[in-house]
């Protein structure tokens, strides 16, 4: 099954980073991990970026601290859009301060998966949901289309590129962004708010 649409929340991608994927040999837990993760990361590289703050106002100072804790509340919002299990074992590495180089593939990947290796897991032997964390474990196209077929005045709540469609009985229904995500849109949006504020534009 091929991906139902791409849902990911708009500009998370500018605050998150990228990272990589596959083989399974040692454990950490139940799950296996790749064995090769040192190649892994010898595929990335840090790069510094010294931000040159000596023209800046002590305002606009401010304002880029607003701007960087908004974009820390959308990079939550797209760990739990792209992989909710995968953060939830990036929280429980960090909280028990486990494998240093899976939390950090993790990180760069925002996900289990491999997402220059056609998405296969470096976690894991799963494959990589179709829908991500916007759909319901499991459910198929097919199912979903069917359910639009018996229910269309459903049809635009479901296929809304701004709802995350949950199981509901027997059926389905979408949960918009700004009621899913409201925790973290809240506080990121009084960021922005701040941050406009702060700005002379």
């Amino acid at each position: 099954m091929k991906f139902f649409r791409t849902k990911l929340l708009p500009g998370i991608l500018v605050c998150s980073t990228l990272l990589i994927a596959q083989p399974q040999k040692p454990r950490t837990g139940k799950l296996a991990i790749a064995s090769d993760l040192d190649q892994r990361l010898a595929r990335w590289r840090s790069v510094k970026m010294p931000l040159d703050a000596s023209y800046l106002t002590p305002s606009e100072l401010r304002m880029i601290d607003k701007l960087v804790v908004a974009c820390h509340y959308l990079e939550d919002i797209f760990w739990r859009q792209s992989d909710p299990e995968g953060l939830e074992l990036y929280k429980s590495l960090e909280k028990s301060n486990g494998d240093p180089k899976l939390r950090r593939l993790l990180f760069i990947n925002g996900s289990r998966f491999d997402l220059i290796d056609k998405n296969k897991p470096f976690v894991g032997a799963e494959p990589m949901p179709a829908g991500r964390g916007l759909y319901p474990q499991g459910v198929t196209r097919r199912q979903l289309e069917d359910y639009v077929k018996r229910h269309p005045e459903k049809k635009a709540e479901i296929y809304n590129p701004y709802t995350v469609v949950k199981r509901q009985g027997d059926g389905f229904t979408g949960v918009p962004y700004h009621i899913q995500y409201q925790k973290w849109l809240g506080p990121a949006a009084a960021a922005l708010k701040d941050a406009a504020r702060l700005s002379g534009d």
